[in-house]
């Protein structure tokens, strides 16, 4: 069976348009989900933990 006539040129040109917008859309989500975004926030709400037990166990205080 010969797949080169399955289509016509116009319905390949969909099909790969439609291809296209899928891989980017998956691309996308996949840097939403595993990008410096998320990251940045996890690593800011450490440090404010740390920094906080840091003043609350620190033998210093105001006078």
């Amino acid at each position: 069976m010969d797949n080169a006539n399955l289509f016509s040129d116009d319905q390949m040109a969909i099909l790969g348009c439609l291809a296209a917008i899928a891989a980017c859309m998956l691309m996308m989500g996949l840097s939403f989900r595993f990008g410096t975004v998320n990251q940045t926030v996890e690593d800011a709400d450490a440090r404010n933990t740390t920094r906080e037990e840091t003043r609350r166990d620190s033998g210093r205080r105001a006078a």
